[in-house]
């Protein structure tokens, strides 16, 4: 099972990443048609509050020692030379200050999110709605057959409402245990399990055995949903190019195009 960060938003124009719409990779394909009674095997379990305590030490003891260093850098009496490498260490001690701060919050935030979504899980498990999905195109990245990277545009119609979008993105590493055949390509059907209220949690389940079973009755579905007028203009250009061919007489084409036009 491998789950990633997704977003959400209606067609057409740009889709900003919404952290509460989920993509997950399931194993098995009985797995896609349920969601686990667990809400920590869609997402990790939320950061400690004694990690997130060690983080902040780490990021005030950090801080206090850069702001240390720049001030005796500044008010202390050096040669060029020395002032100079001594202020380039500063701002790369700077730089990596900055960087510890932003995963610091990033992760805080998150670990926030995972609790938010554990803490509504059994509401989200009772009142989800499953919608069928497809995969309107897909971005991919791999390092040595694994899957680094993924981005994924899914399609779907919710009941009584316009065509919506979800952009999922999934990140691993050179260890990871995806394989490119593994994860969804254009035209596989996914499971969209969309949660209640105004800007609901969104779980999408792929298996490609799964969505493989799917596309034969896909694609009749699609077979029986084709518009009259389009059916009627395929088979008139049939009929002309049978007449072109010789396959058919001037009386019998028009013969046949009345028919056609009587059904």
């Amino acid at each position: 099972m491998f789950v990633a960060h997704a977003s959400s938003d209606h067609p057409g124009g740009s889709i900003p990443r919404n952290p509460r719409v989920r993509l997950r990779l399931v194993t098995s394909p009985a797995e896609v048609d349920y969601l686990p009674a667990d809400a920590s095997m869609l997402v990790a379990r939320p950061m400690s509050h004694a990690a997130r305590l060690r983080w902040l030490a780490a990021g005030v003891v950090g801080t206090v020692a850069v702001l240390w260093y720049a001030l005796w850098v500044l008010f202390t009496e050096n040669d060029g030379t020395l002032w100079v490498w001594n202020t380039v260490w500063v701002l790369v001690m700077c730089a990596a200050l900055i960087s510890l701060w932003i995963s610091f919050i990033s992760s805080w935030r998150g670990s926030l999110l995972k609790r938010e979504f554990s803490d509504m899980y059994p509401a989200f498990l009772a009142q989800a709605q499953a919608i069928h999905g497809t995969v309107a195109e897909r971005d991919v990245t791999a390092y040595n057959g694994r899957v680094t990277r993924l981005t994924a545009t899914v399609d779907y119609t919710p009941p009584g409402q316009p065509p919506a979008r979800l952009i999922a993105r999934m990140t691993g590493n050179a260890r990871s245990t995806v394989l490119q055949s593994d994860i969804p390509q254009a035209g596989d059907a996914v499971m969209a399990w969309i949660g209640p209220g105004n800007d609901p949690w969104v779980i999408v389940q792929f298996n490609k055995e799964w969505a493989t079973a799917r596309l034969p009755q896909r694609q009749a579905k699609a077979g029986a949903e084709e518009p009259e007028e389009s059916r009627f203009v395929s088979e008139l250009a049939e009929l002309t190019q049978m007449l072109h061919r010789g396959d058919l007489t001037p009386e019998e084409y028009e013969d046949a195009k009345g028919r056609l036009l009587n059904e």
